[in-house]
């Protein structure tokens, strides 16, 4: 009925106006006196609504850019009679396009503005499904987690409790997401005897805040087997003193042939995360193994007696991490590996090497050629009791290709004995920037809890042994403190040793000692071309050495 009331309202403006010019033609226009008076209105619409104000000026038709004609055909029939309208009064595409819906079906305002509110609500269908939830006491859905497990609910929050579970608890479906609601008050705690606690096998998933306790059990906390986009977070791991507390396993392959091919192909587990998490091990070994993985992360975690182990991977980042009095190794870097950066860690007091690249001997097979490229060591803070960094590019292996162009920058190592950088059998090693001090040394911890006898000499700052070609040492510092005053500590801030050692590029470091001396290689002496003031030459092969400055400095 709103497009009678349009057109009758036209009408009166047509009649109130007798000198408007307009096109119409055929009968003239019906005086006001035949326009109704009262009209019936639509949903939610009066007819105070469609009324016209006497008072207020009217323009002209065309003033109000309104076309002033509409076909009779799209009249409704019982709008008025023919012979009241000109044929071409007013054209249909003239009418407001929110007027009422009429005989003819054209919608109108309420139904376009209910429609309007009913698409912006999400159906019922469309609203995300409510987290399932675990809790002891009943008040959840369900009473334990491997039970949600198997009922494929993909969104699960775990209620405070003890959960003691005697069974390994798996996850098999892809996009599961576990959550406790704190890692404080969620403790899942294995039973079994050599069982493992947490086993994922599905894509996607995420475990976060809740402990994982294997310690009375002794497996592992936390395993990934072939699986991607899986991440542990947030989370609080005490592991066993048996084997690794936290494994992302990788690939189902044996040692070997088959987990060299997998690397080689680039069949590796992808996208698993280790973040934030707090990890405890009484394992005397791998705490946490991070193995045959590909575009992963390791990172802001805290692992205390224990190793972080980083095997075979392919564009990996290990960043800011605390490890903290390991009883072997703080950080295993296994070769070959490519595009590996460890940055921003932290090594507190490892028994043995801070940080140590080399090869795992189970994994000797035919020789591939497999050259290890992108390893990049920068930015770490090591206090360590023996090698701040030890690397051994192939270890004698006939399976290992070169380590080539590693990276060790702007690393601060502050260490007791042996040496602060320990190379061996690596290709165009790049050492700069590095700040290298031995504080408290004392010789008398050699060959004792595992570590080394090694000869005095081979106590320095950056030791370069067997095989080690093209090496670059540059702005780096190197600083013997007065607590380093045994003399058989530190001998010389730089060694080149053995013949193999070729092609070396020694410039511009600084070599600063408090009251002894560098023992073979003084600051105050020239021994001849194998001597330069701090740097102990034991090759007979070409190098690049100049710009360097070996000072004395007052305690």
């Amino acid at each position: 009925m709103l497009r009678t009331a349009f057109l009758l309202s036209w009408v009166t403006l047509l009649t109130a106006c007798p000198n408007a010019e307009t096109e119409a033609v055929g009968d003239p226009m019906p005086t006001a006196d035949a326009t109704p008076t009262a009209m019936d209105a639509g949903p939610g619409q009066t007819d105070a609504s469609m009324a016209l104000d006497s008072n207020t000026p009217v323009p002209a038709p065309a003033d109000m850019g309104i076309p002033d004609a509409m076909p009779a055909d799209a009249m409704p029939a019982d709008a008025m009679p023919a012979d009241a309208m000109p044929a071409d009064a007013m054209p249909a595409d003239a009418r407001p396009a929110d007027a009422l819906t009429d005989a003819m079906g054209s919608p109108d305002a309420d139904s376009a503005d209910a429609a309007q509110m009913d698409s912006a609500v999400p159906e019922r269908d469309a609203m995300p499904p409510s987290p399932a939830v675990v809790a002891l006491d009943g008040t959840g859905d369900y009473l334990d987690l491997q039970s949600a497990l198997d009922a494929r609910e993909l969104d699960i929050i775990v209620q405070a409790g003890v959960y003691r579970v005697d069974q390994q608890v798996t996850f098999e479906h892809p996009g599961t997401h576990v959550r406790g609601v704190s890692a404080e008050e969620v403790r899942f705690v294995q039973t079994t005897q050599n069982q493992d606690l947490f086993v994922v096998r599905a894509d996607n998933v995420t475990v976060s805040t809740l402990t994982l306790d294997t310690t009375t059990a002794g497996q592992a906390a936390f395993v990934e087997q072939g699986a991607n986009n899986v991440t542990l977070q947030d989370a609080v791991v005490h592991g066993g003193d048996q084997i690794f507390s936290i494994y992302f396993a990788g690939p189902d392959v044996a040692a070997g042939d088959a987990t060299l091919d997998a690397f080689d192909r680039g069949a590796l587990s992808r996208g698993n995360r280790l973040l934030r998490t707090t990890i405890t091990s009484d394992f005397v070994g791998d705490s946490v193994a991070f193995t045959l993985q590909a575009e992963g992360e390791v990172r802001e975690n805290t692992l205390t007696r224990g190793m972080l182990a980083l095997y075979m991977l392919q564009d990996v980042e290990c960043v800011d991490n605390l490890i903290e009095t390991s009883a072997t190794n703080g950080i295993f870097i296994s070769l070959p590996s490519r595009d590996l950066t460890v940055t921003g860690n932290e090594i507190r007091d490892a028994a043995y090497s801070a940080i140590i690249i080399r090869p795992q001997v189970e994994h000797d097979a035919a020789d591939r050629g497999l050259h290890s490229q992108g390893v990049r060591i920068i930015a770490n803070r090591i206090t360590g009791r023996m090698f701040g960094i030890e690397v051994d590019g192939n270890a004698g292996l006939a399976s290992q290709g070169d380590l080539e162009r590693l990276i060790i920058r702007e690393n601060d190592i502050q260490a007791d004995d042996f040496a602060g950088i320990y190379l061996l059998r690596t290709l165009a090693p790049s050492l700069t920037e590095n700040t290298i001090t031995f504080i408290g040394a004392d010789a008398s911890r050699r060959g004792v809890d595992g570590r080394p006898d090694i000869a005095d000499m081979v106590s320095t700052g950056i030791y370069l042994d067997v095989e080690v070609s093209d090496a670059l040492l540059e702005n780096n510092v190197i600083l013997r403190t007065a607590a380093a005053n045994d003399p058989r500590v530190m001998q010389n801030a730089v060694v080149l040793h053995a013949e193999s050692v070729t092609g070396a590029t020694v410039i511009n470091n600084t070599f600063r000692r408090h009251l002894s001396d560098w023992v073979h290689s003084p600051c105050e002496d020239d021994f001849g071309p194998r001597d330069w003031n701090g740097l102990y030459v034991l090759t007979g092969g070409m190098h690049e050495i100049e710009g360097n400055v070996c000072e004395a400095s007052l305690p």
